[in-house]
């Protein structure tokens, strides 16, 4: 099998450990590696057996400087373009938030991007050249990754597409730590579908781990492995923690600037300034949000009752991928926000809801424009979402996870972007594309709600036995601070392994080997 995996920062561990796992079952013959982020590379790559597998890697640092000392080759753009369709490629930019967006943007919401046009074209066409250079010395029959955060994944996906190479994307279902591997980008994976719109018997197993996660939704709201743990939302400085990170981050940075690969490397933006955000800014804007929240929410919640009704928007954590891939038109969230609020039928009111992960991370200026809004209040990043959504008319959203919770507690629901729950049932769910049909929408919706059980729990059913359990976030990519469900790693890497033997030998149609 020859293969190119999409191993961007920390993925690059994750892809390292299902190579250690199934290398002995699977034939590799060539192995195609794209990797981002030179620092984490250099600190792990040698640790690992791909040492000594041969790999092809495609390295973004070099591929990024490459682009930018150079002139855009536009006549190579627009071939490529006419070859790979549509969308306009000018979406590999805006998958990229650090390309598109500020050197900062992970730390703090920054919309001004690092690079102007000419540079981004120029990086572009030196990716071009290097995607279609990894794709012609590995002759892939498989692409396996996850969702696209850089420029070259989302080429790479793209080149896949237009070639009909089989693709592997391992992602989060977001029901309790099932993940599984989805075959496309867009839309939800067709061996899910199938199973959606020609219902096996499931076994008593996934019958019973599908009732479960129903009745524990309905009883504490939605948790699943790898969201932030419930106090994550109150951002407050702590000195104890402080003084080692700085003195951590200090020294990686001394060790980054020594290094001019290290330095010039866009996918890393330094490791003091981050640490400096992180602790102490981020604490300071997360106290002042919260107090300009209370003193402008103009109706609490608990002061809903029945002369009130409300409409919920999650805002979503931004730059990230549920709006720059499955949210593409809807980046301004403000605007998305002003036209549900006009959309609304008159008495009713749009509360928005703060994302956890956003405390601190918006100036207050931007809870300003949404409060001038006349019929929306906010809410605070720390508010159990099951405490809004159990008492709305409707949730709208993007493409959030609090779309499918809603459904779980019997709620109506209008999603602005491309979800995989929204194939359950016409009755619970409708997508509205078209903003200028939105108030339509919603009057559909909130007629025409019908609550179907059996098709939201064989939606649930249809993901459980596509998946495996296992802790991505907390385990695989060893990240702090998160929910998990398991502590043997010795049985999750052995379910994990058999999983992904059966995974990537699977031979249906649209497998190339």
């Amino acid at each position: 099998m020859n293969i190119i995996a999409l191993c961007q920062g920390a993925n690059f561990s994750v892809f390292s450990k299902i190579y250690d796992l199934t290398y002995q079952k699977i034939n590799f013959n060539r192995i195609g590696i794209f990797v981002a982020d030179a620092y984490y590379y250099n600190s792990n790559h040698d640790r690992t057996k791909l040492s000594d597998a041969n790999c092809i890697y495609l390295k973004e640092w070099e591929s990024v400087n490459a682009g930018l000392m150079k002139e855009p080759d536009y006549d190579l753009i627009k071939s490529r373009q006419s070859i790979l369709g549509s969308p306009s490629l000018r979406n590999s930019f805006l998958a990229d938030r650090r390309i598109f967006f500020g050197k900062f943007c992970k730390n703090t919401q920054s919309y001004k991007p690092r690079f102007n046009e000419k540079q981004m074209l120029g990086i572009l066409s030196e990716a071009i050249i290097r995607v279609e250079k990894l794709f012609d010395e590995v002759n892939p029959d498989l692409i396996l990754g996850f969702v696209p955060v850089t420029l070259h994944e989302y080429l790479i996906l793209r080149y896949a597409e237009s070639r009909n190479i089989r693709v592997q994307l391992l992602r989060s279902t977001k029901i309790d730590n099932y993940i599984s591997f989805h075959d496309k980008l867009i839309g939800i994976s067709s061996n899910i579908k199938k199973k959606i719109d020609f219902p096996p018997k499931y076994s008593q197993d996934i019958n019973s781990v599908a009732e479960n996660y129903l009745i524990n939704t309905r009883e504490r709201g939605a948790v699943y492995e790898g969201m932030h743990n419930s106090d994550y939302a109150f951002k407050k400085f702590q000195l104890s923690k402080f003084i080692p990170k700085l003195l951590s981050s200090l020294k990686n940075e001394y060790i980054r600037l020594k290094d001019n690969t290290l330095k010039n490397d866009n996918h890393n933006p330094g490791f003091l300034v981050p640490a400096l955000i992180d602790n102490l800014l981020t604490p300071i804007r997360a106290k002042l949000a919260r107090n300009f929240i209370q003193k402008h929410r103009k109706i609490r919640l608990n002061e809903f009752n029945s002369g009130y009704s409300f409409c919920l928007y999650p805002l979503h954590f931004e730059p990230e991928i549920a709006l720059q891939i499955y949210g593409r038109p809807l980046q301004n969230q403000i605007e998305t926000i002003r036209n549900i609020a006009n959309s609304l039928p008159p008495g009713m009111i749009l509360v928005v809801k703060e994302h956890p992960r956003s405390a601190g991370f918006r100036a207050v200026s931007y809870y300003q424009k949404i409060s001038e809004i006349p019929n929306v209040i906010i809410e605070y990043a720390e508010t159990p979402s099951i405490n809004i959504v159990s008492k709305s008319k409707l949730v709208i959203t993007v493409t959030g996870n609090i779309g499918l919770e809603a459904m779980v507690l019997k709620k109506p629901v209008i999603v602005l972007g491309e979800t995989d729950y929204s194939v359950i049932s016409d009755k619970m769910i409708v997508e509205c594309k078209n903003l200028f049909k939105l108030s339509e929408k919603i009057q559909f919706i909130l007629n025409n709600h019908k609550h179907d059980e059996n098709a939201l729990k064989n939606f649930i059913s249809a993901n459980i036995s596509e998946g495996i359990g296992i802790d991505l976030y907390s385990f695989l990519l060893s990240k702090s601070g998160r929910v998990n469900f398991q502590e043997n790693s010795g049985i999750e890497l052995d379910k994990f392994r058999d999983y992904l033997v059966e995974r990537l030998n699977h031979k249906g149609d649209d497998a190339k080997f």
